[in-house]
């Protein structure tokens, strides 16, 4: 693929303990060999077809950033994290009748789901945030003078229905 990526990030000291940054990225995702050239596992419990696309493209992607950071002593952070990245040609696994597939093989799979990975219509935007916290308790006597405490919250959308993401995580 002939494609430029291009990138930027600035950070700025508010104070001695406060940054603030603000980047820009765009990035490419190939797909897996799996999805484009792997095989046709057919499953007749199940009546499923898995089936490889090979007219499956790269998604794109603009991704945005921004972090608000506060360092304190001993070793530690409380952070703000946004993010928002505009994918087109989102990989997205659907389940598709023989003949929404385009089924035309010798073997007679019409009542059988088949299962492939296409790309998104429209742009998709996928948003989120993360609050966060981490802190090393070296201020306490051995043995606990090397543990850390860390703690995150993060909250993700997008514009569709995406598999694997998680809505809410508290870690």
């Amino acid at each position: 693929y002939d494609n430029m990526f291009p990138s930027a990030s600035l950070k700025y000291k508010i104070t001695q303990n406060f940054d603030a940054q603000i980047g820009f990225s765009s990035t490419i995702r190939r797909p897996t060999f799996r999805d484009v050239a792997g095989v046709w596992v057919i499953n007749d419990e199940a009546l499923t077809v898995n089936a490889p696309n090979p007219t499956l493209r790269p998604e794109t992607s603009k991704n945005l950033a921004a972090r608000v950071a506060y360092y304190f002593e001993p070793v530690g952070i409380v952070a703000a994290n946004v993010y928002q990245n505009n994918v087109k040609g989102l990989f997205i696994t659907h389940r598709l009748t023989a003949e929404e597939f385009g089924y035309k093989g010798d073997l007679d799979l019409a009542n059988y789901e088949f299962i492939t990975t296409t790309a998104s219509a429209n742009e998709v935007t996928v948003r989120g945030m993360e609050l966060e916290y981490s802190q090393s308790l070296s201020f306490l006597p051995p043995p606990f003078k090397g543990l850390n405490v860390r703690a995150s919250y993060t909250r993700s959308y997008a514009s569709i229905r995406k598999a694997n993401m998680i809505p809410h995580s508290i870690n």
